[in-house]
């Protein structure tokens, strides 16, 4: 391969060392507009068609449109569109639109909802508190139909641990299983957490109220109360 400005021999890509790529950067300058927004001409590094670069970027990054831009189907909506191949961080473009990738990562958050449902289900343990907030609010909301542990969103498949559909309100007892790590093989305080905080968002998502309540701040009495303060029957 010969350099573009000495023409002599050389093994790297169009000049020989720096000084030459340099002085052909020089002679190769366009000045259509001041400051840095100058250009240059230079070769297509794919094509060897002529093409204008910044007046200081290198000659050896210079791509043509042609071949920078190829056709790319976005990850979420499946449309065609031009991605670019050679961007900074070297990786091609994998969504249409920003939209798109935001989209794509909801799709995400939904395919990691259905990998816990399973698990979810197994799961139905029933504290005494937790069973003595659930009498006291089946006492009072005597005119409400009122469950508990019965899968309701989305298409009937995440729980609350007591339900009042008549008021739209799923309530949430969280014992220590669900704010710090226990001495169990089968428990992740972080996989808990991340359920709880899907499940709440599906709850509200289809028009629910949820109120959560742990019960290292709450007696049955005490969150009782609270919801009594909150909703009449």
């Amino acid at each position: 391969m010969e350099c573009l400005q000495c023409n002599k021999v050389t093994k790297n890509p169009k000049f020989c060392d720096n000084s030459c790529a340099a002085k052909f950067s020089n002679a190769n300058r366009i000045d259509k507009c001041p400051g840095k927004y100058k250009k240059k001409q230079s070769s297509c590094i794919e094509c060897g068609n002529d093409v204008e670069i910044n007046l200081r970027a290198s000659h050896r990054n210079a791509i043509c449109d042609s071949c920078r831009y190829v056709d790319k189907e976005c990850g979420y909506c499946k449309g065609i569109f031009q991605a670019n191949a050679f961007n900074k961080r070297g990786s091609v473009q994998k969504y249409c639109s920003s939209r798109c990738r935001s989209l794509y990562n909801i799709y995400e958050t939904e395919m990691s909802i259905l990998g816990g449902i399973a698990s979810a289900k197994k799961q139905c343990r029933r504290s005494k508190k937790e069973i003595e907030l659930f009498e006291l609010c089946k006492s009072y909301f005597v005119d409400y139909e009122i469950e508990h542990n019965i899968p309701v969103v989305p298409d009937e498949v995440w729980d609350a641990d007591i339900i009042i559909r008549d008021i739209k309100l799923a309530i949430l007892w969280n014992g220590p299983w669900h704010y710090k790590e226990m001495p169990l093989k089968n428990h992740s305080l972080k996989q808990v957490k991340n359920r709880d905080r899907i499940k709440i968002i599906l709850f509200e998502r289809n028009g629910w109220d949820v109120l959560v309540f742990e019960d290292r701040e709450y007696t049955p009495k005490k969150a009782f109360e609270y919801i009594k303060g909150i909703y009449n029957a």
